[in-house]
């Protein structure tokens, strides 16, 4: 006799002063609302927040951007705002070198799911996993 509750996702972004914590932001996602104001994987890049998934955002210090729809992205990092790439979904890696954004073309990844990576710059390192063995990419 109970109405089940619309499932949904609620993310909150906290930020810590040294002493305590508090809400700076947050969005949900809904059945009906599909729609995002940040990701959920955050990376500081020059001293400026990014997240990712869905989609690429950059915060300005008081608002969100939308700054790459390719909602297969899952995963930023970089180590300067004209170094940064994002990973994802079937083999997608999509790096920005401060002017656009472009796909990096990597056959022996095929279509696996990149998991993570890290960036000092001047190499590369992509992690992913089969279901049974798990890689580590290097590129420079």
């Amino acid at each position: 006799d109970m109405v089940q509750p619309i499932d949904s996702l609620f993310y909150c972004l906290y930020h810590y002063d040294g002493e305590t914590c508090s809400i700076i932001d947050s969005t949900c996602e809904t059945v009906y609302n599909k729609e995002y104001k940040f990701g959920v994987s955050l990376e500081v890049i020059d001293g400026t927040l990014y997240s990712a998934n869905p989609g690429v955002f950059k915060f300005d210090g008081n608002y969100w951007t939308k700054i790459l729809y390719d909602n297969r992205l899952w995963r930023i990092r970089g180590n300067t705002q004209n170094n940064i790439y994002c990973i994802g979904w079937e083999g997608l890696i999509s790096h920005y070198n401060g002017i656009e954004w472009n796909i990096v073309p990597v056959d022996i990844i095929g279509d696996m799911t990149l998991f993570d990576m890290w960036t000092d710059g001047k190499e590369v390192f992509i992690i992913s996993r089969d279901g049974i063995q798990t890689y580590i990419f290097h590129g420079k």
